[in-house]
């Protein structure tokens, strides 16, 4: 309901939904009143309107979902297909939760740039979501 008031259901359904709109829904559904309540997480977007290189970029999302285990953490994130989860990472691969099927994608196969690598990471999608035990 929250979204429809926004944008048009049926554009969201077959279009997909941007960053912009992603934003929205976890901020106005998410984040608020009775899943804030029942399924109580801290969302973080710690790449927006920042420059950083894919590198660190990489490092800092491997040290969010490695550190501090008494959390659950994943990070959200869209490419220019479509979105995924991510639930794991190590040196070489990212394991993540993808509509598609396809449940490791190497992290060098991604890039900040179009053209540069096979996948493009957009740094305002990026969401760290993490969840206290």
């Amino acid at each position: 309901m929250q979204y429809s008031t926004q944008w048009p259901l049926n554009e969201w359904l077959t279009q997909g939904i941007d960053e912009i709109r992603m934003a929205h829904v976890i901020e106005t559904v998410l984040m608020t009143g009775y899943y804030r309540k029942t399924f109580p997480v801290n969302v973080t977007r710690p790449f927006h309107q920042r420059r950083i290189k894919v590198t660190r970029m990489v490092q800092e999302m491997h040290t969010f979902l490695e550190s501090n285990k008494d959390f659950s953490r994943v990070i959200l994130f869209s490419n220019q297909y479509h979105w995924s989860v991510i639930k794991s990472m190590d040196e070489h691969y990212m394991y993540y939760l993808d509509s598609s099927g396809v449940q490791r994608e190497k992290i060098k196969s991604y890039a900040l740039y179009p053209d540069e690598s096979r996948y493009q990471f957009y740094r305002d999608a990026l969401y760290f979501i993490e969840r206290e035990f």
